[in-house]
């Protein structure tokens, strides 16, 4: 049977389907009777629908909001000297 730390390793490709059929069996055998193996993969499987599904927004790369800067050098003025350097 597969120990916590074999599931813990193998469980993206358990829900990659990327798995054989025996090593698939066993890994289900060992979920069937660990309930923290069983949170550790409903997690995963929680975690890539939530990234999959584009919930999250990208990150910006054009570079500071124009509005944004504007409220900075409004409140710290233009010539602030930059804290890093």
């Amino acid at each position: 049977m597969l120990s916590c730390r074999e599931v813990t390793e193998q469980a993206s490709d358990y829900l990659d389907q990327a798995m054989p059929f025996w090593a698939r069996l066993m890994f289900r055998l060992h979920l069937g009777m660990c309930r923290h193996c069983q949170e550790l993969v409903r997690q995963l499987e929680l975690t890539t629908a939530a990234l999959g599904s584009g919930a999250f927004a990208p990150a910006p790369t054009d570079g500071p909001d124009d509005a944004l800067l504007a409220a900075f050098q409004t409140e710290f003025g233009p010539d602030r000297p930059d804290p890093d350097h």
